[in-house]
């Protein structure tokens, strides 16, 4: 397992190569990648919604003040 860091580095790796794709993509291209996209964060609403739930849970746990959970929560 990667540590926290080496996690965000390789996000952004990732990022930084799809957008060099992007910019060469048609805008058919880049309307099906978005369509795709749209599709699956559709498909993993729940489990947002549910790993959310646990991150309220904590951040309130924790002490968090009620303006910062508040911004937190997913609807």
């Amino acid at each position: 397992m990667s540590s926290p860091h080496e996690y965000v580095e390789q996000l952004a790796r990732g990022a930084r190569r799809a957008a060099r794709e992007l910019v060469s993509a048609t805008s058919q291209e880049r309307a099906r990648a978005l369509e795709q996209f749209a599709h699956e964060l559709r498909a993993a609403r729940q489990a947002i919604l549910d790993a959310n739930a646990i991150d309220l849970a904590a951040a309130r746990a924790a002490g968090l003040a009620p303006a910062l959970v508040e911004r937190l929560r997913l609807d």
